[in-house]
Formats: structure tokens, sequence, C-alpha cells
């Protein structure tokens, strides 16, 4: 899809482009010059074109009331009450030059005239309107010089970006043994342009003007014909230079633009294909891809210039742009090949057939697909749409389980059966074309991850059936195993029913399928009460493509908010070696979480267990939709602030709010429940954390939640955006990197915040260097463990 990015003529319906304002007839008088030219009021209504770029000119108008769209050969702008309009184009020629289009509901003073004398002999008869005319023109001068400014802001800005992109990629290309691309991008933007006006102080002397009371301005211009004639004529000189610059820097702007998204070997191009050659190495290409991003955010900038200023036309392909970022952020991704949209036809057909799915059961379930399809306001809360979502609900986790049970003892899949397993699909009539395509497109090769280990529902529900992954816990926070124990004290199964279950994959795949995915799916979204897990078009506000999460996008993020808390993933375990004679000892882990994707579209992820089992170095589980709508790294360090905090409470155990034994949790927990009394917080601190529980619903893991976001997203980079208190307990519990500790405690407030963290992380230092020391002295190798420990607490 190319997107033109053009507004030449204001879009309107044929009949209603009327000229209401045309030649008045003035009982045979031949010349008006010789006249006292007459005027008439004319009331015309919202997207009338007034004036036609092109038209012969036959009058001018001044605007009584409302707002009027002017469109030249290449800006457009917006003029309010007190603006002349033609009497400019009458200087210029026989034409008018511009297009002038009501934008609402406007009253004009329609004046006859065919000749710049015309003017001249009206404003003259009129000293009031000389007086208006300057005023306007002024303000006139003010506006294009500001279109001007606001263009060529965006034309250096574009240059200087492209050049830091630019070099970077040379030197990553030289450090990375890469040959760069040949291209021309670096001489459009090497060269220099000069983008200054010779005529500055007769700009800034009208923009000053401008800047007086307007009864002044009309005083002073009124006085005499002589003062404002000489104003109007100057004015007339200096907007005709002004729209000869800023075509001057409309081209100059076009060139770069050009150059830096829509050529083919533009800098997003050649960007997005080194992204790509970095990943194929196994280089570290973050830093890249945040670099494509800000060049997206330009490219937004880019389209609302041309939308607001330029009539110029540029053709920004997104479509190409989406695919290269596409390709850029997800090189374990590649497009399926030879799957034509034709093989969706008829799906929930072929879905029903192909599960094997009772007729009247499948009936059923389309029944209430139809109704849903039907509903306009799929969010209202209304009892008939809780009815067809609950329905929709009741069928399709049982088909989803069947549809499950076939493919997973097959090989080959069909196209629309894979896309029900890991999207949620069950129809073509639920999608958009362009939605099919993408969904399509989204098929093929995978990446598992290289932190945490993403995985499909489809290939998670796989692990399970096979033994490889035991159930998740449910909403009781019971595992599995847990679950068959409670049963069996509750009476409802015996010892040997629970030793035969525990090897049953039927009943842990259905213990997974019943206790997690419909518990969890509907969390996925802001508004539960309206979730349906099918894929349908009026729930998807982004392109598919875009939403799609992938283990390549997860651990982007990840990394990023390592890179700030280090120690997210990190917990103490037990460690022995009787071979260097440590009989019981602590060391440092990392276990990074299980990602699963569901199969639907939503805007929230869950993080549903810290730890799998009993063990504190298992790796836990957090939950995303397939389709993300939204930027996932803000919300994944909101799932990450619950994941310390659920980590330290399996931690601590019972004792995980006892103040007596020093963690995260207790400390935290103290410091929400007796804040009014915490003298270190002002009486305006203390409100906002007041507004801060309530908000949270006094849910103090929420409210911890909150801070940690800021700890992360601002208070890393010296934004004070959490309480004193709150600051001392995340410094300790949740320390940032090295780097941002060393830039940081420059400050006082982060320093003494850091205080215990320091003195602890010192303590541990020595104790590992003397284990360490220790160790050598009795002759035997570090162990990698401890040795690892030691560096960790170097960080």
């Amino acid at each position: 899809m190319i997107a033109e990015v053009t507004f030449g003529v204001i879009d309107s319906k044929p009949d209603a482009r009327i000229f209401l304002i045309r030649r008045i007839e003035y009982n045979g008088v031949g010349n008006m010059a010789d006249e006292r030219l007459k005027e008439q009021t004319v009331n015309i209504s919202k997207d009338t074109v007034i004036y036609d770029q092109g038209e012969a000119i036959h009058s001018i108008c001044i605007v009584a009331k409302g707002r009027v769209l002017v469109q030249n050969e290449r800006i457009r702008s917006v003029v309010t009450a007190g603006s002349v309009l033609g009497a400019l184009d009458l200087y210029r020629g026989e034409s008018y030059t511009a297009t002038y289009t009501a934008t609402e509901d406007t009253v004009l003073l329609n004046i006859p005239a065919e000749t710049s004398d015309d003017v001249k002999t009206y404003f003259e008869s009129n000293i009031n309107y000389g007086g208006l005319l300057a005023t306007f023109y002024s303000r006139r001068v003010r506006q294009v010089y500001s279109i001007y400014q606001i263009i060529k802001t965006e034309a250096v800005a574009i240059k200087k970006l492209a050049n830091e992109v630019f070099d970077a990629y040379i030197s990553s290309c030289n450090e990375n043994f890469i040959k760069p691309k040949a291209t021309h991008i670096d001489k459009i933007f090497s060269r220099e342009t000069n983008l200054e006006l010779e005529y500055m102080p007769e700009v800034q002397y009208y923009i000053a003007v401008t800047a007086l009371d307007a009864e002044v301005q009309k005083r002073y211009f009124s006085s005499n014909k002589a003062i404002y004639m000489h104003h109007v004529n100057e004015q007339y000189m200096l907007l005709d230079s002004l729209y000869h610059d800023v075509g001057r820097i409309i081209d100059e702007y076009n060139n770069r633009v050009k150059a830096f998204i829509t050529d083919r070997n533009s800098i997003y191009a050649m960007i997005a294909e080194f992204c790509g050659e970095l990943a194929g190495l196994e280089r570290d290409n973050r830093e890249w891809i945040e670099r494509l991003a800000k060049i997206n955010k330009e490219v937004n900038n880019i389209e609302d210039i041309y939308k607001n200023y330029i009539i110029d036309k540029v053709y920004i392909d997104r479509e190409r742009l989406e695919r290269l970022q596409l390709s850029a952020t997800n090189p374990g991704e590649e497009e399926q090949g030879g799957v034509d949209i034709k093989e969706l036809n008829n799906a929930f057909d072929k879905l029903m057939e192909y599960g094997k799915v009772d007729s009247a059961e499948a009936n059923e379930f389309w029944n209430y697909l139809e109704s849903y399809d039907r509903i306009e306001d799929k969010m209202a809360v209304d009892k008939n749409l809780a009815a067809v979502r609950e329905g929709i609900n009741k069928h399709y986790y049982k088909i989803y389980g069947t549809i499950f049970r076939k493919a997973v003892r097959e090989k080959e899949i069909p196209i629309y059966a894979r896309l029900f397993l890991e999207y949620g699909f069950v129809s073509e009539r639920f999608l958009t074309e362009a939605q099919l395509n993408d969904i399509i497109r989204l098929q093929g090769k995978k990446d598992s991850g290289d932190l945490c280990k993403v995985y499909t529902l489809f290939e998670w529900l796989k692990l399970i059936y096979s033994g490889k992954k035991e159930p998740s816990k449910n909403e009781f926070d019971l595992d599995y195993s847990e679950f068959l124990r409670d049963q069996m004290k509750n009476k409802v199964i015996t010892e040997k029913d629970a030793e035969l279950l525990k090897k049953d994959k039927e009943k842990k795949l259905q213990y997974e399928l019943d206790n997690v995915f419909k518990s969890v799916n509907r969390l996925l979204v802001t508004k539960a009460t309206a979730f349906v897990p099918i894929l349908h078009k009026d729930n998807c506000v982004q392109a598919l493509y875009q939403s799609r999460l992938t283990a390549y996008r997860i651990n982007t993020s990840v990394r990023k908010i390592l890179d700030i808390d280090f120690s997210l993933f990190s917990r103490e375990v037990m460690y022995t070696n009787p071979g260097v004679g440590i009989t019981k000892d602590f060391i440092v882990k990392e276990a990074y979480p299980d990602v699963i994707l569901f199969p639907c579209y939503g805007n929230r992820g869950v993080m549903w267990q810290d730890i799998s089992g009993k063990k504190r170095d298992t790796e836990g589980r957090i939950i995303y939709p397939i389709l993300f709508e939204g930027e996932e790294y803000p919300n994944l360090v909101a799932v990450m602030g619950r994941f310390r905090w659920e980590l330290c409470k399996t931690i601590q155990g019972i004792k995980w709010n006892d103040i007596r034994i020093k963690s995260l949790t207790s400390e935290y927990q103290d410091y929400v429940q007796f804040f009014r009394k915490n003298s270190n917080l002002s009486d305006e601190w203390k409100d906002k954390i007041n507004r801060q529980i309530k908000n949270a619903r006094s849910n103090t893991r929420e409210v911890f939640v909150g801070d940690y976001t800021e700890w992360i997203l601002r208070e890393s980079t010296g934004g004070m955006r959490i309480s004193k208190s709150s600051r001392e307990i995340l410094a300790t519990y949740c320390p940032f990197s090295k780097a941002i500790r060393d830039n940081l405690e420059r400050m006082p407030i982060y320093s003494n915040a850091m205080k215990r963290f320091n003195i602890e992380n010192k303590k541990k230092i020595k104790e590992y260097e003397g284990k360490c020391s220790h160790i050598k002295q009795r002759g035997f190798s570090v162990p990698e463990e401890i040795e690892k420990t030691k560096d960790y607490y170097y960080k």
C-alpha cells in the first residue's frame, strides 16, 4: 500500500464545490476604477471553494468571520477574520495564485476588483480598510516565515540525523568487517546549502509589528494613506520573496526526504538491511534497532509536515518501510512462500472438518460468531452481547483442544489450522483482505530466543503433551502436582489415581487448557469483560504484521531492561562441591522466564508464575498475546516489576512481609503501610502516595510496580519521579548496573539512596574474593560457579 501525502485540493463532494462569489454586474458601469467600488456581504458554507487557483480575478474578499484554507502552488495555511483574500494575487498577475476554501461557515465582504488599481482605489477611499490590509500582511509575513522555519528546521534535523546515522554505519561496518554499501546518500547530505534569508531584518520588523496591540496597529496604519501604502507595497515585495524562498526550502526538503526514506537505496533501507546483516552474524544490533525506531519517528514528522504545510506530493511507501522494519527486527522470521490467500476460503468449514467437530456444535459455534460479527459496538455492556461472548468462549476452548489433538499427531498442518492454533483465526469473513495477507506473511521459520525462550501456545502445549514441560499453576497458585495432592486431601482421588494422573499426558494437557488458557486469555486485554478469543477485524487496531510479537522483539526489550536492572533474573541458590571442599554455600544463578504467546490480539502481558516447581533456579512463565497492540518495552517493564515482587515473596515464604527479615517485599510493605508516619516524606509526597494506593486499589504489589516502572524508565536517567523512601528500597534490591550507578552517584539524592547497596555489595565482593583465595591456597581451581558469582557482585 503506497500512502500519498498530498493536499492540493480539499476533498469534498462535487456538488459542494460551488463558487458563490462571482462577478457582480453594476448596471452598465464599464470601468469600476472610475466609480466608487461597491461591496457585498456574502455568507458561505463550510468546504466551499471561494476562489480557485488559475481562475481569472474578479474580486477580492475580507474575511469578517470564519476560517479559510489558503493553498498556493507550494504551501497550505489557514487564515482567519481580518484577512484579505486575493489582493496579493492582483499584484502578481491576472489570475488567482491560490485556492481559497472555507473550512467552516464563513462571512466575507466581497469587493469587485480586476486590477491592482481597483484595489488601490478602494483602499484609498476606505482608509480604515487600508490599515486592515497592512495589519493582515504583517501577520501574513509572520505566518509564511513560520512555515519556512518549520520546514527548514525539519530539513536540518533530517540532515543531522542522516549524517549521524551514516557516520555510525561506516564505523560499525569497519568494526564488524562488513563492506559498506555503495550509496549516493552521503553526497546529498554532505553538500552545503544556504538556508538563510538575506532580508531577515525586514521580516523581523513585521514580526515585531504583529506583537503590538491590534488597536495600536490599526490606528497607526490607518492614520495616513502614505503610511499604509508604503508598508503594503513593501509587504507585497517581501511576501513575494518569502514565497520564492519557501519554494526553495521545499525543494531541498523534498530531496532530503527522498534520500532519507523514499529512495530504494535510502538511509532507512540501508539501516534495515544492516540490522539484518548484524543479526545474521550473531552480532549485537540493538543500537541499530533503536536507530531504526528513531528514523520511524522522523517519518511520522515528515508526514505531518506534508499534511499541514506542503502541497507537493511525496510518496511514502508505508508497506515497504514496514516490511523493511519487520525484516530488521525479526531476522529469525521468514515470510511464507507459495501460500495463496485463496487457501483461507471457507476456512471455518475446513477447520471443523479437519478436527471432526460435531456438526451440531459447529453450527451453534458459527451462529454465535455471526451474531458477534453483526454487532457494531463490540465493547458495549449488554446482556445479549454478553451471552454471545459466553457462547463463543464455551465452544472455542473445547474446539481448540480438539484441533490441537489432531494437529499434534501430524507432520503437515493445513494453513487454516495453524492460523487457528497460533492466532485464533476462525474465518476469512472476520478479517480484511490486508489482514489476511498479513497473517499469511507471518507464517514461517521462528526463532525461540536466546535469553527468554519464546513459544506459541501451540508449541507450548506440544511440550506439555510430550512431557518436556510440566503444566503451569492454576489461578489458585497450584501446579499440577499440588493440584493432585489437593484432590487426594479432599478425597476426590486416591493415591493410586494420583500416580496414574502424573503420567497421563491427556490430563496434563487438559489441565493447561482449562486452568491456564481460559483463565489468562481474557487478562491479556484491558477490558476483560469484552474479550473474545477469536481474531476479528474490529478488535485489531494496528496492522497485524506490526503487532506480531517474536522472540527477537521480546528479547530485545529484555536486554534493554537488563542493561538497567542487571540482577532482575538473578537469585541465590544452594551450591555444593565436595571436590574443592564446599559442603554448603550459595552462588548467584540466573534463570530467564519462558514467554508463551497466546493466540489472540491484546495489549497486556501477564506474569503468571515466578518459578516452575519448588526450585529457585527454575524458569518462570510470562504470557503475552501473540498480536500485541502498543510498545512492548514499557509494558514488559511493568510485567518484570510483578516478576520481581512475586519471586521475592516465593523466596521469603511466609516471612515475605515480616519487617524483621529485610527483603524487597517486607520493606516495601512496611513503607506503604506506614507512609503517613514516615518523617522522610513531605505532606505533598504523602498525598501522592495515598493517590497511588487508591489507584492500585490498595494492592501493595501494584504500588510497587508503578514505582519500579518509574525506576527503570525515568529514574535510571536521573529523572526523580518516586519518593525518597521508595528510591532507597529500589536502590538496595533492584540496583542499577554499575555504569548507571557511577553516573547517578554524582547526585547526592542518588548517592544517599545507594549507600546501603554499596556497603552490602562491598562485603559480598570481599567475601567471594576470600573464598576464591582460600580455594586456590588449597591447590584447587576456583569453580566456574564461584567465579561467576564473584563477577556478579562487580556488576
